[in-house]
């Protein structure tokens, strides 16, 4: 086996990344507290903990490899810090969750699928000083949440009310499409957990306000990369080198890609659909009047 593949085999095992089972949750935390691995984190100048909200396959895997290559930002890749949450795990055991699991994700390229977010000379995987630690898991943090709202005041509690969200927006029927395509959803399904995604990003916007969360929409970040990531720098109250800006724009491939195009919609969905846009100021831009 080589070195990326143990890497990569590491990051499933000791760092669940998708699904994991109560039992691996568990086995993970009795590791953790029998054996911490090594000194704490120096998190002196910690300043905000950065989680994503927002729905699969909406662009957050780009955003999250981008913010991770800044010196001073560590960005974790699908930790899903709200379930180790749930488990009881202390702040302290999810501060090394992540900075570990960002580690190993910088490691192994920064790859998800058949995508590769990495940035050549920067810092994915490495850190300068940490002022921003965070956890690119938009798509299931919203989910649990919108289970159980009380979860949003648990966190906050946990990260001691220095919590910021970015919220992560692609063209509903896009997000929906390739939802369908990529899971065992129908369109339908697909249509009814986006609506209810967007519902609870709803909530949170409210509860938090624009100080707390940020929008950004896929489309018009992909487009200008590098004025986008100066708006997060700049809401994260990060500098943005234009080196590091540079650096990161030239890994992104601005294509007009649209997922919609690929299948049929039924014109009663597709008329529910918008009728839900409608519903939220974030979705407006998509709406056929927006």
């Amino acid at each position: 086996m080589t070195d990326i593949e143990k890497i990569r085999t590491r990051l499933k095992q000791e760092i669940p990344l998708f699904g994991a089972t109560p039992a691996e949750v568990s086995a993970l935390h009795d590791r953790l507290a029998a054996s911490p691995n090594g000194p704490p984190p120096d998190l002196n100048s910690l300043q905000t903990y950065c989680f994503f909200m927002g729905y699969p396959r909406s662009g957050h895997s780009l955003v999250g490899a981008l913010l991770d290559a800044h010196p001073d930002m560590v960005i974790a890749h699908e930790l899903d810090a709200i379930m180790f949450m749930e488990a009881n795990f202390d702040r302290g055991q999810i501060e090394k969750l992540l900075i570990e699991n960002a580690r190993l994700s910088g490691k192994a390229g920064r790859i998800w699928g058949p995508y590769s977010y990495q940035v050549e000379g920067q810092w994915q995987g490495r850190h300068r000083n940490i002022r921003v630690l965070g956890d690119k898991k938009g798509g299931m943090t919203s989910l649990r949440i919108g289970q159980d709202r009380s979860k949003l005041p648990a966190l906050l509690r946990l990260f001691e009310n220095r919590v910021k969200f970015v919220h992560v927006i692609r063209n509903p029927f896009d997000t929906i499409a390739t939802l369908t395509r990529k899971s065992s959803m129908d369109l339908a399904g697909a249509a009814k957990r986006f609506l209810h995604l967007a519902e609870t990003n709803a909530f949170i916007r409210q509860e938090l306000g624009p100080a707390s969360v940020l929008d950004v929409w896929h489309e018009e970040f992909a487009a200008d990369p590098s004025a986008g990531l100066s708006q997060i720098c700049k809401f994260l109250d990060v500098e943005a080198d234009p080196a590091y800006l540079t650096a990161c724009a030239d890994i992104v491939v601005f294509k007009a890609r649209q997922s919609r195009d690929t299948l049929d919609w039924p014109q009663r969905l597709v008329s529910q659909i918008e009728a839900g846009t409608r519903r939220f100021d974030f979705l407006n831009r998509y709406a056929p009047d927006g």
